[in-house]
């Protein structure tokens, strides 16, 4: 069953997206979910190597400055973040405006957007255990993992 519990993230997304321990949270993906200019919902994949929680109803997201995700953010300004997480089902609704830019030294630049929770939906089923969302593996965890600490280093406030 779906409900809101308001504005403000639960601990246990707080901790998972603080930006440390980044080597023991690989595998777990995002679903960001954005309007595109035609109407449509439009989903990006984001690691907790571009989010970080800097408040318990802030957070700030970095993604490929050419994508349609950040397109759709410039443009729009809502987004809603879906993943499973300790068993339960979250989808993040938030308010976004950008925060700037980085530049990467082996990709793409990134665009910074800072999200405001608007509400968080969790739902759990009384009849089963969620056991995963979207979850991958990497091909190169070190050189990832390096990438990710530097551009949570960036999204960290005071950018």
């Amino acid at each position: 069953m779906t409900r809101s519990i308001g504005s403000i993230l639960p601990t246990v997304l707080v901790e998972f997206l603080d930006g440390e321990r980044l080597e023991a949270k690989v595998g777990d993906a995002f679903h960001c979910i954005t309007v595109s200019d035609d109407g449509w919902p439009y989903l990006a994949l984001i690691s907790v190597g571009e989010l970080l929680a800097t408040a318990p109803s802030k957070m700030r997201l970095a993604v490929w400055s050419t994508s349609t995700a950040a397109k759709n953010l410039d443009r729009d300004g809502r987004c809603a973040l879906a993943l499973v997480h300790a068993e339960i089902s979250y989808v993040i609704r938030c308010l976004t405006s950008p925060a700037g830019s980085i530049d990467q030294l082996d990709g793409p630049p990134l665009s910074v957007f800072d999200l405001t929770v608007v509400d968080v939906l969790e739902d759990v089923a009384p009849y089963a255990t969620l056991t995963s969302g979207v979850t991958y593996e990497l091909h190169d965890q070190a050189t990832v993992v390096a990438r990710w600490k530097w551009t949570i280093g960036l999204l960290r406030p005071g950018l």
